[in-house]
């Protein structure tokens, strides 16, 4: 008996074995599988459940009739689970919510029969290409529909007609080019309309009928402002207050109405609402928008393709027919009436992007001789007399066949092209601009001229060198080859390209520029460098570039410019951010122009609008005397002319600077010290390196052990007497940067290729950067010799594994982020004088609960961005310095109470983006936390909240919300950021706890544990 009880106990083999967390919620049970790895549904679900979590699971296809045994079940959210295809054959006739965001659904079933109760469906982010008219039919109760991010190009009239209770319509980011006429017709409950991203250049007039949209979004589509956008321009202006653009990580409630964003693609980028229509048909000498109908369309459409079998070439929708000959097929596009001045007709095609479109022809279309033996659909519309061809995201792997003769504009960018020449466009005569952006390229040839080409855009490639330029491309004005794998030029490489306007080399790997570079290009008025590994800049760099206003070279690895670099250009724009400025004797040079120039330097940082920004001469900072900007620069000590600092004298001091790099070579593993030593002397046992100064040190003339800055390094403190001498015997391939940091050795292997730690390390490394290489594995046992070692930086190495099985005693930092650790080891007795442990961003699971012991001096704590969802109990307990916990971006649906009990020194607290609905009551204890982040948990409002609820609004001035791309320092207390996922997403501090009990009348957060708990909380293993 008792056998046949343990075998009804066991999972049934036909299922694997998954623990999902269940919860009681307002009397329904809510069951949370999400990623659990299930490629099939939990068998044995409760019955009763009414919620059901399925998200970042691999189901595949789903089909309604397995849930119809829960006849309860309201919301349903199937997210991230890798669907391509749903299937509704049963009725499920009580949801009211329905998730399918984040998957691969190429269609869309009809889902009124099945799911007539249903008031919320997300499609978003999947693949729809089109909607079947009835797909909406029978879901009258839908009150919100999202089919944003899909590729949809147009939808089925009468779409809408079954939704009349609709609130909110969003279909932002796909490719509709057109809206059927009366969509919205009968909606009178719509307040959000969003047709943000898309391929609109019109709306049907009347479109927006008499409803009163509160919220609408039309910004980034390529309107075309001719006499048919005059309606949406009245609109425009009569709704101004109602209309935004909505841009990624701008929160919506912070947004102002911006009818400004909606612009016209051809009209100067003008915005629609402004567009005067001048020429356009009037009613009593007024411009009438509504009276516009009565005229004869004047705009022809054309789009063509090729058919594989057949080299016929079709144009679509208002061509009808074409004439042929035996050598080509000649195609006519006939206007739809006679054009007059008035009535200008348009060459263009559907808007495959933001295009601009096609200009007035004056008194007839043009005929095109195509025989296409290439199978591409591209896009062609008339600008400025030549045409204009987009095959951008074609899938091509060479160039169309064929495409036409007076070809002025050739977009190929997004396709697989690899290599190309300038060979291949010779036939196009006309051609003046070419994109060639992410294409895969790795070479390029200029075998053959493009005598009329201006624009050249090879961005977002692979390309490792670049070809001379100028004799095959003499027009050149604007090349673009930023993105790509540069890692130097020839020196003659612009040669040729005097009428280059801008020149654009950011982010690449460019260590050094050739002297006379820029010297062909006198016409150069825009120069950007940033991003790539620049440490140095050639004299003479910008000599004669008289037309020169913007200068980048932020995120270099500059510490210095030459002196008279900039000479005597007025530069209105320069950007000097991010780079490692080494503030000593010789940098008085940048510190005297940076205070003379002081309201022409900027800081460019991501997400920031060019527009919005100001000057900030104070970005420019020193990397080695405390951060200061290095126009305060005092230049204490400096070189003096008639008793004062002088800039400009201090080229006549000895310099008194040591330049130390170190490589091995293989053959005879002798050490090369570069540039200023030059006869190391050498022993039996191994290589003695004197690293000797150009004369004796003294007190005014400090000597400096450093390398070329491989990063923004911290670089040489001074040496009072004499330099060191390093006993190195090599025997690993690596090639690190050194420098002698407080008394102690820095040395930097970063991004080096290493798959094992370099041999023999001087013995006196006290900081060692590791990061950015592919070690593995990781033991402790391999820097025991290193007794000196306070900072080790191991981030990014792919680390799979660490052991602490030798002893680092000094060990104060150590930097473990971005690996692929799934646990940690105890850390105590090896590391014992830790101060700052991250482990951010890797993958760990869980926490043994003594993984901290023995780490009394630990101060800062960073766990963000791993896969943790529960702390064992007493995990602190050890750190009773800490002062900094970061627990933000894992999966914690809970907390172990006293988890902060005895961490007075605490300050910061990021529990941000997990998984809580709860805090244990005294949670806090009487800990005053300055700095505390429980934004994005889904916060469950009950009685059981009131204690946070409470200790929210005691502490209102110390909770914050982190945004990605906010500055923390430009941050401000936001407590209504933590809010309610189940109460209509009200703050939790607002929370009125309605029902809850009270002591003496008042509601007393503390009395509520006498109640039974009104939501039960357990884990059931299917």
């Amino acid at each position: 008996m008792a056998l046949l009880i343990l075998l009804f106990l066991l999972p049934s083999p036909l299922h694997s074995q998954t623990t999902c967390s269940t919860s009681k919620v307002t009397g329904r049970l809510e069951v949370n599988c999400e990623n659990k790895n299930l490629t099939v549904l939990p068998a044995d679900l409760p019955a009763d459940t009414g919620s059901l979590h399925l998200g970042r699971n691999q189901l595949g296809r789903f089909s309604t009739a397995s849930l119809v045994h829960f006849t309860l079940l309201t919301h349903l959210y199937l997210d991230k689970c890798e669907l391509t295809s749903l299937q509704t054959n049963a009725k499920l006739l009580k949801l009211e919510t329905l998730d399918l965001s984040h998957n691969n659904l190429q269609s869309l079933p009809s889902l009124g029969q099945a799911l007539p109760a249903l008031t919320t469906l997300d499609v978003s982010f999947n693949k729809l290409g089109s909607l079947s008219p009835g797909a909406l039919e029978g879901l009258s109760q839908l009150h919100e529909l999202y089919l944003q991010n899909n590729d949809l190009k147009s939808l089925p009239p009468g779409l809408l007609v079954p939704t009349t209770n609709l609130r909110k319509l969003n279909l932002a980011n796909n490719k509709l080019s057109e809206l059927p006429p009366g969509l919205l017709d009968g909606l009178e409950e719509l307040t959000v309309l969003d047709l943000q991203g898309n391929w609109l250049s019109r709306v049907p007039k009347g479109f927006f009928g008499t409803l009163l949209l509160p919220f609408v979004f039309l910004y980034d589509n390529p309107w075309y402002c001719d006499c048919e956008i005059l309606y949406l321009s009245r609109w425009l202006q009569e709704n101004s207050n109602n209309v935004y653009a909505c841009k990624e990580g701008v929160d919506v409630k912070a947004m102002t109405p911006n009818v400004a964003s909606v612009r016209c693609a051809n009209v100067g980028h003008m915005p629609v609402y402004s567009y005067p229509g001048k020429g356009c048909p009037t009613d009593g000498g007024d411009t009438d928008y509504e009276d516009y109908d009565d005229v004869p369309a004047t705009r022809t459409e054309v789009k063509f393709f090729t058919n594989t079998k057949a080299p016929s070439t079709h144009w679509s929708p208002l061509s009808t027919a074409s004439s042929t000959s035996q050598d080509s097929q000649m195609i006519s596009l006939p206007p739809t009436h006679e054009p007059t001045k008035k009535q200008p007709t348009f060459i263009h095609t559907q808007i495959p992007g933001f295009t601009i479109l096609g200009d007035t022809m004056e008194s007839h279309t043009t005929s095109y001789s195509l025989k296409l033996n290439t199978v591409f659909n591209c896009s062609i519309s008339k600008v400025t007399g030549l045409l204009e061809v987009n095959c951008e995201n074609k899938n091509l792997t060479a160039l169309p066949a064929d495409l036409p003769a007076d070809t002025g504009s050739l977009h190929l960018g997004r396709n697989q092209l690899g290599r190309f020449s300038t060979a291949s466009l010779v036939h196009l005569t006309l051609l003046t601009h070419l994109y060639l952006d992410k294409c895969e390229l790795t070479s390029l040839q200029t075998n053959a001229k493009l005598l009329k080409l201006e624009t050249l855009d090879l961005s977002h490639n692979n390309l490792q060198s670049l070809p001379s330029l100028g004799q095959a491309l003499p027009a050149l004005t604007t090349l673009d080859v930023s993105f790509n794998k540069l890692g130097s030029l020839s020196p003659g490489v612009l040669e040729g390209l005097s009428q280059l306007l801008e020149l654009n080399l950011q982010n690449n790997d460019l260590r050094s520029l050739p002297p006379g570079l820029l010297v062909p290009t006198t016409n150069l008025r825009k120069l950007n460098l940033a991003n790539n590994k620049l440490s140095e800049l050639p004299p003479g760099l910008l000599d004669e570039l008289e037309e020169l206003t913007v200068l980048d070279l932020q995120g270099n690895w500059l510490s210095r410019v030459p002196k008279g670099f900039f000479g005597t250009l007025l530069l209105p724009f320069v950007f000097l951010y991010d780079n490692p400025w080494y503030c000593d004797c010789e940098i008085l040079y940048l510190s005297r122009w940076l205070q003379e120039n002081s309201n022409n330097v900027y800081a460019w940082k991501e997400g920031v609008d060019v527009k919005a920004m100001a000057p900030n001469v104070a970005s420019v900072r020193c990397a080695n005397v405390g951060h200061v900007p290095v126009y305060s620069y005092p230049g204490k000590g400096c070189p003096t002319n008639s008793g004062g600092t002088d800039y400009e004298d201090y080229d006549d001091v000895p310099a008194t600077r040591t330049e130390v790099k170190f490589s091995t070579d293989t053959k005879t593993h002798s050490t090369h010290w570069s540039p200023l030593s030059t006869a190391p002397s050498t022993s039996q046992d191994s290589q003695m390196i004197s690293l000797l100064p150009t004369h004796e040190p003294t007190k005014k003339q400090p000597t400096f052990i450093h390398t070329q800055i491989p990063g923004l390094t911290t670089l040489g403190d001074t040496m009072e007497s004499h330099t060191t001498s390093y006993s190195l015997k090599l025997n690993t391939v690596f090639n690190c940067s050194i420098s002698k940091v407080t008394g102690l050795l820095e040395v930097n292997c970063e991004n080096k290729n290493l798959t094992a730690l370099p041999a023999d390390l001087p013995a006196d490394t006290g900081s060692l950067h590791l990061g950015r290489n592919q070690l593995g594995p990781f033991s402790t046992a391999s820097l025991v010799h290193l007794t000196r070692l306070t900072h080790l930086y191991l981030d990014k190495c792919e680390l799979t594994s660490l052991q602490t099985n030798a002893k680092l005693l000094k060990l104060e930092t150590l930097d473990l982020s971005h690996n692929n650790l799934q646990s940690l080891p105890s850390l105590g007795q090896a590391l014992p004088a830790l101060t700052t442990l991250d482990v951010s961003f890797n993958k760990l699971g869980s926490l043994s609960p003594g993984a901290l012991e023995g780490l009394s001096q630990l101060y800062e704590l960073y766990l963000q961005n791993n896969d943790l969802k529960s702390l064992p109990s007493g995990l602190l307990v050890p750190t009773t310095n800490l002062r900094k916990l970061n627990l933000a971006n894992n999966k914690l649906s809970e907390l172990p109470p006293g988890l902060l009990d005895g961490l007075e020194e605490l300050i910061v607290l990021d529990l941000q983006g997990n998984w809580l609905s709860r805090v244990p009551k005294g949670f806090f204890g009487t800990l005053l936390l300055p700095f505390v982040f429980l934004y994005d948990n889904p916060w469950y409002c009950d009685c059981e909240i009131l204690y946070l609820s409470r200790w929210l609004q005691e502490n209102s001035n110390n909770v914050y919300a982190c945004k990605e791309g906010v500055d923390v320092k430009a941050m401000t207390p936001n407590v209504a950021s933590v809010r309610c996922a189940n109460v209509g997403h009200v703050p939790v501090y607002s929370y009125p706890g309605k029902g809850c009990p009270t002591d003496g009348g008042d509601t007393d957060y503390e009395d509520y544990d006498d109640v039974p708990a009104t939501r039960t909380v357990f884990r059931v293993t299917i």
